[in-house]
């Protein structure tokens, strides 16, 4: 598994994990149909139903914080990798102990 450290600013970055040879699950898979249909509806009118659904829905996605979305990256168990390495991959001006620290908060 591979950790993309992404420098937003000089003080801040994000995180994106690069799993590797993961088999998808029925529930990763159920995930991805429904975020398919979740992104059609963001062509619907907003005064229609599926419109205001969405637009509520992004509403309350904007409130997550970005490194709640990183967690979800992450394989679980049951998706076959058990994670035993990871590499963490950043700019030179981020020290590996920071990144280390940030990912102990998560």
């Amino acid at each position: 598994m591979r950790i993309f450290v992404i420098p937003i600013t000089r003080t801040r970055w994000a995180l994106h994990c690069h799993p590797a040879n993961v088999t998808p699950t029925r529930l990763t898979k159920w995930a991805g149909v429904a975020s398919e249909k979740w992104s059609k509806w963001s062509a619907y009118p907003r005064t229609t139903w599926r419109g205001k659904i969405y637009a509520y829905g992004e509403s309350l996605m904007d409130r997550i914080d970005f490194r709640e979305y990183f967690l979800k990256e992450i394989p679980s168990k049951d998706e076959g990798s058990l994670v035993t390495k990871a590499d963490i991959i950043a700019p030179s001006f981020i020290a590996k102990t920071e990144v280390l620290k940030e990912l102990d908060l998560l």
